[in-house]
């Protein structure tokens, strides 16, 4: 049902555990449904139906809070209901360099995640795609802030990503704030043409040689990862214009890793990048209070991180 509590037919449901997803059903015109032979395990059970939020039982407002149902030593649950929030709308129109409608350009929303310490954009919601006119609409979307971007046609012709208010430069993107129920028009903007680039190089040990390693390529809100080849070679492909920081990251043993940092500048394909990941330093101190005592919470709670100062960026 929606979060008026009117029944919302046709609406899919389904269980699943962390390893499976069973089987979809859709509901009734009251909004009912039935999930029939499940195995006797622990469930999350949601609901999706556009223009609404896709919701689990539990949930009392979009990503919050769900509930399992704990079939382990029960034959069957009742009123497992689910209530579906009206999603918010994001809505513009899209148009080339001469100002004539970018039609059928595919558009999504993004929200920025932190995956593996890493920040990365991930789509939310369906994806749009712009009419005739470059219109378009991105709706079901929960409360939040999002990237606007569009999806490059694969046609051979590796154009990069394009994002609101119109730049090629991910990290030079505006978050568009959009509250579930509500429609935020008027996000236009313009399609540049650049192409993709790609970012090849090798990761030299202290000794000169090449080593393997793991390679993170940021712009401070999507990173993108990769491993080198035994030979110590590298490649990143279709990565759009814009500033990057490029590491690499030896995991030399459980208890420590060595790691090297560059900045980047991509307007074009870069060859021949050098990275050389050296032995380092040991860097140590005590953590005091203002009053120069030690904190009075857990020292496992606390964690230390050094940034490195940027030189010239490769380009």
């Amino acid at each position: 049902m929606a979060d008026t509590g009117t029944p919302v037919r046709r609406s899919r449901v389904w269980a699943e555990t962390p390893r499976t997803k069973m089987s979809e059903v859709l509901t009734d015109s009251q909004g009912r449904y039935v999930l029939k032979e499940l195995p006797h395990e622990r469930y999350r059970v949601s609901a999706s139906k556009a223009p609404f939020v896709t919701m689990k039982y539990g949930q009392r407002y979009p990503n919050g809070p769900d509930t399992e149902v704990d079939l382990t030593s029960a034959s069957s649950a009742r009123r497992v209901d689910i209530a579906l929030w009206l999603g918010g709308v994001i809505a513009g129109r899209l148009y080339d360099d001469l100002g004539e409608p970018a039609a059928f350009t595919q558009v999504v929303a993004l929200r920025v995640r932190v995956r593996g310490g890493q920040r990365t954009f991930v789509p939310t919601g369906r994806a749009g795609t712009a009419d005739d006119l470059g219109q378009y609409r991105l709706a079901g979307l929960p409360t939040g802030s999002y990237i606007v971007a569009t999806v490059p046609a694969r046609d051979g012709y590796r154009l990069a990503p394009s994002y609101f208010p119109g730049t090629q430069d991910g990290a030079a993107a505006t978050r568009v704030s959009v509250t579930a129920g509500r429609e935020r028009s008027g996000v236009d903007f313009e399609l540049g043409f650049a192409p993709t680039a790609n970012v090849r190089g090798v990761v030299l040990g202290d000794s000169g040689r090449p080593i393997a390693a793991t390679l993170l390529l940021s712009n401070g809100f999507d990173t993108t990862t990769t491993g080198t080849t035994p030979d110590g070679r590298f490649e990143f492909t279709n990565v759009s214009p814009g500033s990057y920081d490029l590491s690499a990251i030896l995991q030399a043993d459980p208890g420590s890793r060595r790691m090297t940092f560059m900045p980047l500048r991509v307007d074009g394909d870069l060859d021949g990048v050098v990275l050389r990941l050296d032995r380092g330093t040991t860097l140590g101190g005590t953590v005091t209070t203002d009053e120069g005592v030690p904190p009075a919470f857990d020292a496992g709670a606390m964690a230390l991180e050094l940034s490195p100062v940027p030189d010239t960026p490769f380009s």
